[in-house]
């Protein structure tokens, strides 16, 4: 079970970090081997997990700059308050707080 958890730490963190756990709690009760792989098993979906969970913040954080700055879209700057704002036709369009989610779009 260990060895499962552990390749599970790669493929699937939360089955993983769960399965690592059962696995090292087992090895406890019994005296069984494997337990460097439910250690491992722990701490890379432990790792994994937590670098997610940043991606994630950071992904939202970002997309929440973008809404909020929509001079930043189009190759417009402010500086000071100044504000210089670049046209390339779609004024209408890039007024839209879904802009960015269109040029992922393409």
């Amino acid at each position: 079970m260990s060895i499962a958890g552990f390749v599970l730490s790669f493929v699937f963190c939360p089955a993983g970090l769960i399965l690592s756990i059962i696995a090292l709690r087992q090895i406890n009760r019994t005296q069984e081997r494997g337990k460097a792989f439910a250690i491992a098993g722990i701490v890379i979906s432990a790792i994994a997990i937590v670098i997610v969970i940043i991606t994630i913040i950071f992904a939202i954080a970002v997309g929440v700059y973008m809404v909020n700055h929509p001079e930043t879209w189009n190759g417009s700057y402010c500086i000071n308050g100044d504000c210089v704002y670049k046209d390339y036709g779609d004024s209408a369009f890039t007024s839209l707080a879904i802009m960015p989610l269109a040029a992922l779009i393409g």
